[in-house]
């Protein structure tokens, strides 16, 4: 879900099943909000740490959007010990 949290009111919704990552939902969540609605010259986009990627990050820069985003502390650093590929 996407909203304007000065006002509370969803922008735009999308319910998909539990295996889709969060991030993987931005490009759909973001091109319907910039279509359909103006987005202020000074914006800021507030989010968990599941939108802590890189390419959310060049895409709200490249329009001048400023991310505030929790930074997922998993993706930041190394496991001592590797997974396991099963």
């Amino acid at each position: 879900m996407i909203y304007d949290v000065e006002t509370g009111i969803p922008l735009y919704t999308k319910t998909l099943s539990a295996n889709i990552h969060d991030s993987r939902v931005f490009g759909i969540l973001f091109k319907h909000v910039r279509t359909k609605f103006n987005i202020a010259d000074n914006a800021k986009f507030l989010a968990d740490s599941a939108y802590d990627s890189t390419k959310i990050y060049e895409t709200l820069r490249y329009y001048n959007i400023t991310p505030v985003i929790a930074i997922n502390r998993r993706s930041h650093y190394k496991l001592s010990k590797p997974k396991d590929k099963e």
